[in-house]
């Protein structure tokens, strides 16, 4: 079976933010039956992980930080 994972790892603690990039987000809804997203933490002390499925919205809040600015 086909599993695409993403990983995101920290030196701070479990809920310290992280960034995500559209395309990580348009595949983890596109393919959720096998995304999964594997969250890694206190990488300088006590290593620990986690897993997110989709939709990443149950588990986490998605904030716009950037915007494109584009011509027409």
């Amino acid at each position: 079976m086909v599993r695409l994972i993403e990983v995101k790892a920290t030196r701070g603690g479990p809920t310290t933010p992280f960034w995500l990039t559209r395309t990580e987000r348009e595949v983890s809804l596109e393919h959720p039956a096998v995304w999964r997203l594997y969250r890694l933490h206190d990488l300088s002390t006590a290593p620990g992980l986690f897993v997110l499925p989709p939709p990443l919205e149950a588990s986490v809040t998605l904030e716009a930080e950037t915007w494109r600015a584009g011509f027409d």
